[in-house]
């Protein structure tokens, strides 16, 4: 079992109000949001290069190519019509046309359907959705194939700044780290506080409750 290293951020915790502006129930409030947001998957928001029955054909066939063949039937990767409840998760990069890994509903939803700030983009199609091996190396920028401009979604680090609005953008994980008090006990746990996994790769998610 992998064990987590419990900590509460203390300075959220002794000056939460001051520090980010929100309370305990304010975070949860706004964690709900990317939990309970809607969204449906257009043609534009799928990576769909090659025909999955024959990758020989380099002409799209309406399956994101990350799915392999025979599709898959699970929530990954995401399917040209259907609804889902819950941002996209994308691990964290940039293009040439932006960023993602810590696009909020609203962002996320204008990338999707190539509005507001997207609009005017040379490139308009965004993914839904990003794993580690689909963007470039740690720190460096992902090559798009054309008419791709980058990823839409949530990474967990992006998710806990999002929520949390500390004061300085953006926290690492190991930094959410070095500026909290270890808690060694699940009783001591807060609605509110976080679970860090320190290490490569980490991990951080908030608790919402028991």
């Amino acid at each position: 079992m992998i064990r987590y290293k419990i900590i509460i951020l203390i300075l959220f915790l002794v000056v939460i109000g001051e520090l980010t502006g929100r309370t305990r129930d304010e975070v949860i409030k706004e964690a709900e949001k990317y939990k309970e947001f809607e969204w449906k998957v257009g043609s534009d928001n799928i990576l769909d290069i090659v025909n999955n029955q024959n990758t020989n054909i380099k002409e799209p066939d309406g399956y994101d190519d990350r799915g392999g063949w025979p599709y898959s039937t699970n929530n990954w990767p995401y399917r040209v019509g259907h609804k889902y409840t819950g941002e996209a998760y994308a691990y964290g990069g940039y293009s040439d046309w932006g960023s993602w890994g810590a696009d909020t509903p609203e962002r996320f939803e204008n990338k999707l359907k190539t509005t507001g700030r997207y609009a005017n983009l040379s490139r308009t199609k965004w993914i839904a959705g990003a794993r580690r091996k689909d963007v470039g190396p740690q720190g460096q920028k992902t090559i798009m194939p054309d008419k791709y401009a980058g990823f839409a979604g949530i990474e967990c680090i992006g998710f806990i700044n999002n929520i949390y609005q500390p004061p300085k953008r953006v926290y690492a994980t190991k930094r959410f780290e070095q500026v909290s008090i270890h808690k060694r006990e699940l009783s001591e746990m807060r609605v509110g506080d976080v679970f860090v996994r320190p290490g490569s790769p980490g991990h951080i998610l908030v608790f919402a409750g028991w």
